[in-house]
């Protein structure tokens, strides 16, 4: 029973990505996330052909790692799927996260002037420079800026 309840709670995971006008992979560097994003995103693209992913390395050292990271997981997308990632940006593996997170804090406002702010603000920049085109339907999508 409880195996039969997971699969339902993953299969309305996955349909409710649907109704997401982008889909957005945070991830770590290390392989079982990874493995796991690669396996989502694989997923996403053969149930439900969704082709356009966008990337966040989560927990990294500097950008240089971050890149790196984007660059391995790109790679795997691109042989074996057919099509590129878009990089978004990276969020620093800071001790500042788990500090807020012990005050119940968000990060971004626990230190407003942090590394991490800054990259929480660049990535967000990023996002809002997407544009979302109306289709027929209601069903709507997110063409990125070329500046992502």
């Amino acid at each position: 029973m409880f195996a039969s309840r997971r699969r339902r709670h993953f299969r309305f995971f996955l349909q409710s990505n649907l109704f997401a006008f982008k889909n957005i992979v945070i991830s770590k560097k290390d392989i079982p996330c990874l493995t796991d994003a690669y396996s989502m995103i694989k997923m996403m693209f053969q149930v439900f052909e969704r082709h356009d992913f966008v990337i966040i390395a989560n927990a990294v050292a500097n950008e240089s790692e971050a890149l790196g990271f984007f660059s391995h997981i790109n790679l795997i997308c691109k042989n074996f799927l057919g099509f590129d990632l878009h990089f978004t940006g990276h969020i620093l593996s800071d001790y500042l996260v788990s500090q807020s997170i012990v005050m119940q804090k968000i990060a971004v406002l626990a230190a407003t002037h942090s590394e991490i702010a800054n990259n929480f603000s660049r990535i967000s920049s990023k996002i809002r420079t997407w544009q979302v085109i109306r289709m027929g339907f209601g069903l709507s999508y997110i063409l990125l800026d070329s500046h992502t």
